[in-house]
């Protein structure tokens, strides 16, 4: 699973590959990751997928929360969709 994060003027963070540790992208799960990057400024979009490989790769994805831990400001971002073979970035 990556997270790609865009900001204002074409800033963007490149795909962050989010760390799979113990049962993370479980069912009815909330999952943390920290992801080091400078600082964007306030985020205006986000991308997010996976290569489908694996058994049961497939995942309901409700939303994402970001939080910039030096200025403390966050953004939610809704996806409410399943990321599967047929549908690998939302």
């Amino acid at each position: 699973v990556y997270i790609q994060l865009f900001g204002p003027n074409d800033l963007k963070s490149g795909k962050k590959f989010l760390e799979k540790f113990g049962n993370s992208f479980e069912r009815n799960a909330t999952d943390i990751f920290q992801v080091k990057h400078m600082d964007l400024g306030n985020l205006e979009k986000i991308l997010i997928g996976h290569d489908g490989q694996g058994l049961g790769s497939a995942w309901f994805l409700e939303y994402i929360v970001i939080k910039n831990l030096k200025s403390s400001k966050s953004w939610r971002f809704t996806c409410n969709e399943w990321l599967d073979k047929s549908n690998k970035e939302s």
